[in-house]
């Protein structure tokens, strides 16, 4: 769990629930949040500074995706973005990660280990043709973390894919990296990440 977490909430209807959710986040007891109340999107160099001091941060209500990639590349921290949907969110109990070998992916597993060695469950969707899974479940294993494997085949297109085994696993969060420079065997990053963004019906957490 994190010590500290800054949330983003643009809509004040959202408030109870983004702190309710950044809650489950932090160490018991010990662990803060930071709630950030405006009421428009911040700019980069703006989040750059307010998240220096948090471990990683939670975006909500950044609609345009244009600007959540600047934020997201900016933040320089892992960032969680909510559904759009009203439904009461769990605990990250259950937590899936898209594994496609880039740096982007090894960082994201980086950046979610305070989460990963306190869930239940965690389980790589990996990429077809990855041959870094066993490199990445290793990795793992040396924190604390035992993790599954799962291929995600090579039907269909890999943002909706990653959902739909999301579903199937009642996964509770889906890690992600974000904004790879070029695309790493199959998986092309904006390809893959937009129908995701549009669509996600859980929490995700991001790092670039």
């Amino acid at each position: 769990m994190y010590a500290d977490l800054l949330v983003y909430c643009r809509s004040p209807q959202r408030w109870p629930a983004a702190v309710d959710y950044a809650r489950r986040l932090v160490e018991p007891g010990t662990g803060q949040v930071q709630l950030w109340a405006e009421t428009t999107p911040p700019t980069a160099e703006t989040l750059s500074r307010q998240a220096a001091w948090a471990d990683a941060v939670l975006l909500d209500g950044v609609d345009d995706l244009m600007q959540l990639r600047k934020l997201v590349q900016a933040a320089a921290r892992p960032c969680l973005l909510l559904p759009r949907n009203e439904a009461a969110l769990a605990s990250p109990r259950r937590i899936a990660v898209g594994w496609n070998g880039s740096l982007q992916a090894r960082r994201a597993l980086h950046a979610a280990l305070p989460l990963l060695r306190a869930a239940q469950q965690v389980v790589l969707l990996e990429a077809a043709d990855c041959a870094q899974t066993v490199q990445a479940q290793r990795f793992l294993r040396r924190h604390g973390v035992q993790a599954e494997c799962s291929d995600c085949g090579r039907h269909g297109e890999a943002g909706p894919r990653l959902l739909e085994l999301c579903a199937a696993q009642t996964a509770d969060l889906l890690v992600l990296g974000a904004y790879a420079e070029r695309g790493l065997g199959e998986w092309d990053g904006a390809q893959t990440l937009l129908p995701i963004l549009r669509e996600h019906r859980l929490p995700l957490l991001l790092q670039h």
